[in-house]
Parts: structure tokens; C-alpha cells; sequence
């Protein structure tokens, strides 16, 4: 699987972003989201980072908080 492929992305971003979330209202970093889309992907999925943070503007399902720290909607 391509690591720019769209819908790879979001789905790792996705996933990334429960695994962070053990309670609800969790905020993580988007360093803490992207090392756990490295982890999840492994060897197999590469990620590039900028294709990764344009994603990140625009996905749906996390919301922004301030000093760069993200959650779940």
C-alpha cells in the first residue's frame, strides 16, 4: 500500500487517534499521532509527513486545541 494514498492516510490517522484516546476528552500532540502512524503502518506503510499534515487539516473526526494538541470529536 502506497503511504500517499489518501485513504491509507486517514485511516492511519484514524486508528492513530483511538489508540490515543483511552478516555474520552484525551488530547495527544501531532507528534504523539504521527509516531503512532509510524508504529501502525511498520515497514509495510510509510507515511510521508507533509501528505500526512495536509490530511490532518482537513479530516472530520479530530478536533484542534490549542498548543498544537488534538482529540477526538
Amino acid at each position: 500500500m502506497q503511504g500517499n494514498d489518501l485513504e491509507a492516510i486517514i485511516t492511519l490517522l484514524e486508528v492513530s487517534a483511538i489508540l490515543l484516546t483511552p478516555t474520552a476528552g484525551t488530547l495527544f500532540t501531532r507528534d504523539q499521532l504521527f509516531a503512532q502512524m509510524h508504529e501502525l503502518g511498520g515497514s509495510e506503510i510509510t507515511v510521508d509527513e507533509r501528505d500526512a499534515r495536509i490530511v490532518l487539516q482537513h479530516v472530520r473526526f479530530l478536533r484542534r486545541h490549542a498548543g498544537n494538541r488534538w482529540s477526538l470529536r
